[in-house]
């Protein structure tokens, strides 16, 4: 699955806190996050986001199941809050 970002997503950082704002929603982004939102700005496949992080993370200690099931878990919370959308 591909998917992008709104287009009326807004990436801010501010005092070293990354933000995505929509309408006056604003989301927090950790480090992962942060991850997450640059490679799908950059038109990758979820599953390529997947490895991206999992090659990032995994040194770190994360277990790639628990990373995998995260970063599903994290594309599925960003559409239902529409800062994301599926590509077709």
């Amino acid at each position: 699955m591909r998917v992008a970002q709104n287009l009326f997503a807004n990436y801010r950082v501010l005092d070293n806190t990354a933000y995505v704002v929509m309408k006056e929603d604003a989301y927090i982004l950790d480090e992962v996050g942060q991850l997450v939102w640059k490679e799908i700005g950059e038109g990758n496949t979820v599953e390529n986001i997947v490895n991206t992080v999992i090659h990032t993370y995994q040194d770190r200690g994360g277990k790639i199941k628990n990373i995998e099931k995260d970063i599903n878990s994290f594309i599925k919370d960003l559409l239902k809050n529409n800062l994301i959308e599926e590509v077709i």
